[in-house]
C-alpha cells in the first residue's frame, strides 16, 4: 500500500495521469554529469539475496528518481512503488522487466511480468500488471490496453485499479471507438473513490466528453 501512495502523490504532483510509458527516455544519468548508478542486472543480483538486498535496490532506485527530471523519473517510481509492494522473491523479475523496457523491447519486458504472474502471490499480481502495463505502452499501446482490461477484470478492487481506470479511460477516450467504456470508467472512478487524489483529473475528463451533459456524477447536478 506505501508503494501506491508513493507513485500516486508523484502522479499528483506531475499533474497528468496520461502519457505514463514516456518515462523510459534517456533514464541514465544526465549528459555531463557525474552521478553513476548500478545497472538494472546488479541491482536484480541485489534483490535476489533477500530483503536485504531489495533494502539495497530501494535505495538505489530511490537516488534514481531524486536525481532524474521528473519526466525521466516515472518509470523509476512505478519501479519503486512495485518493490514496495510486491513479495521480496518478486522484485528481480520486475527489475528485470523495466530494464528490457528501458532497452526498448518493451513487448518483452511485459511479457516477461506476464509469465511471472503465475507464479506470484495473487496479492502481488495487480502491480506486476500495472507495472507490464506501463512498460507496454512505451511500445504498444493496444498491447496496454489489454493488460489494463485484464488488471480491472481480474483485480476490480486493487489500489492499482483506481489509476488503470483514469488511464484506460483516457485510452478510450482518445481513441474514439470506445467513449462510453470511457465514461464508464471515468463514472466508477469518480463515485467509487472520490476523495482519490486522481478523482479531480477524472472529473475533468468526464466533462470535458461530455459525461451527463458536461456534470460530474455525484457533483449534484441533475
Amino acid at each position: 500500500m506505501m508503494g501506491v501512495r508513493i507513485r500516486v502523490a508523484f502522479l499528483t504532483i506531475l499533474g497528468t495521469a496520461a502519457g505514463f510509458g514516456h518515462g523510459f527516455a534517456q533514464t541514465g544519468p544526465p549528459s555531463g554529469s557525474d552521478v553513476s548508478f548500478p545497472s538494472i542486472e546488479e541491482m536484480a543480483g541485489w534483490a535476489e539475496e533477500g530483503e536485504a538486498g531489495v533494502e539495497r535496490v530501494r535505495s538505489a532506485v530511490l537516488a534514481r528518481v531524486t536525481a532524474l527530471p521528473s519526466e525521466r523519473a516515472t518509470i523509476w517510481v512505478q519501479l519503486l512503488s512495485v518493490i514496495e509492494a510486491v513479495d521480496p522473491s518478486v522484485a528481480p523479475v520486475a527489475i528485470r522487466a523495466v530494464g528490457l523496457g528501458i532497452d526498448s523491447q518493451a513487448a518483452a519486458g511485459s511479457e516477461l511480468l506476464l509469465n511471472a504472474l503465475q507464479a506470484a502471490p495473487v496479492s502481488d499480481r495487480a502491480a506486476l500488471l500495472s507495472l507490464a502495463a506501463q512498460i507496454a505502452d512505451a511500445g504498444d499501446s493496444a498491447l496496454a490496453g489489454e493488460i489494463r482490461d485484464r488488471l480491472l477484470e481480474e483485480h476490480p478492487d486493487a489500489p492499482e485499479a483506481t489509476e488503470a481506470r483514469l488511464v484506460q479511460a483516457g485510452w478510450y477516450l482518445a481513441d474514439g471507438d470506445r467513449p462510453d467504456d470511457g465514461l464508464r470508467l471515468l463514472e466508477e472512478l469518480i463515485v467509487g473513490s472520490p476523495q482519490h487524489p486522481l478523482a479531480p483529473e477524472a472529473r475533468r475528463l468526464y466533462q470535458a466528453n461530455g459525461g451527463r451533459g458536461g456534470s460530474g456524477p455525484g457533483s449534484g447536478a441533475g
